[in-house]
């Protein structure tokens, strides 16, 4: 490689139509940060038809680092033949692990075949991982990939600006708002927080429900079970579907409660971006964000929807200032910042393969 090439990292994702969420927000955020460390960081959709001619460029080149996005790709015949081709091309392939057992699962349930396809290829020594958390790492060791080639790398956000003005959302008034944001999916706990809602909207009369999300295509009929359950309690009013939002600050700056109902949730990104807010977070034990965050939020222990509505009930007693955690915005900017994320990220890519 001449002296000014910069090593280029490609980054292949299920689609590139959310730019706004996961591995792709990840890396957009730690882009500058990644250049000002002399990478060149190009974003892919992951299909069949680059993979011949990429996985020749990586070999040829020898200055790439290709980054895959999680078990969704293990769902297409192509993606895992990008994968494989270029572990076998290149030492540079690596597979960030944004989802784990829930999707893990699915996989070897509806794709059984190609779940023996990921499987093998995962547990190939040629392929690196990139984990956010220890418990995710657990994780991938279970699944017999060698713990020599995992590297926890957490994930990142950039910090709201604190100068800008968002327009209201809710009314002012002293009403308490929950908040959720993430697809509507049984993995999301959808139905979770829809039971949690209307158990709270029968015992307090003050408390109102937001989930800013669309429905998936490969669970047909659960948003409609959810919907039709919120109609059935009497208190559609009160439990609302926001739909799709591509930037939900102004609901994560004016909610007083952000609820994480997950079954199944490494990270969740929306929840660190209620706490740049300063903003209290219910969740359950599942996924490395309780590893990370554990005593800046409330860790409720395994998914129980009349737990999590105890525990917002016990919270709508007190004032609204009870529930702002300076401490948990302190710890997300620290932590999670595109710089510290970059340095992680390099890090791992240098201990692993050199380039």
């Amino acid at each position: 490689m001449g002296s000014t090439k910069k090593p280029r990292i490609d980054v292949y994702v299920s689609t590139l139509a959310p730019k706004g969420i996961g591995i792709a927000k990840f890396i957009l955020s730690a882009t500058p940060e990644l250049r000002a460390m002399g990478f060149d960081v190009v974003l892919k959709q992951a299909d069949f038809a680059s993979t011949l001619t990429d996985a020749m460029l990586y070999a040829s080149r020898g200055a790439h680092a290709i980054l895959y996005d999680g078990i969704g790709l293990g769902f297409r015949y192509g993606s895992l033949v990008n994968m494989y081709s270029s572990s076998m091309m290149t030492s540079r392939a690596f597979l960030i692990w944004l989802e784990d057992k829930w999707v893990y699962e699915r996989l070897m349930r509806e794709r059984p075949r190609r779940g023996t396809f990921f499987n093998k290829l995962v547990r190939s020594r040629r392929l690196h991982h990139l984990v956010i958390s220890q418990r995710a790492k657990r994780f991938c060791m279970a699944l017999g990939i060698p713990e020599d080639r995992i590297h926890v790398v957490g994930a990142c956000l950039n910090p709201p600006d604190e100068s800008e003005q968002l327009p209201p959302v809710f009314p002012s008034d002293d009403r308490m708002r929950v908040v959720a944001v993430g697809s509507i999916q049984a993995r999301k706990g959808t139905d979770l927080f829809c039971e949690a809602a209307i158990n709270v909207c029968k015992r307090v009369s003050h408390v109102d429900f937001y989930w800013i999300g669309r429905p998936l295509n490969f669970e047909p009929g659960f948003y409609d079970a959810c919907l039709e359950r919120v109609r059935e309690s009497g208190f559609v009013d009160r439990i609302k579907f926001c739909g799709f939002v591509e930037r939900p600050y102004s609901h994560l700056a004016q909610c007083d409660l952000f609820v994480l109902p997950s079954r199944d949730e490494p990270l969740g990104l929306s929840a660190l971006e209620a706490m740049a807010f300063s903003k209290l977070v219910i969740m359950f034990d599942v996924g490395g964000l309780a590893e990370l965050m554990g005593e800046h939020c409330v860790v409720l222990g395994e998914p129980n929807a009349e737990r999590l509505a105890d525990k917002i009930v016990e919270l709508s007693t007190g004032s609204k200032e009870h529930l702002v955690r300076e401490d948990a915005r302190h710890r997300v900017l620290d932590y999670f910042s595109p710089r510290q994320y970059a340095q992680r990220l390099a890090s791992a890519m240098r201990s692993g393969p050199v380039f």
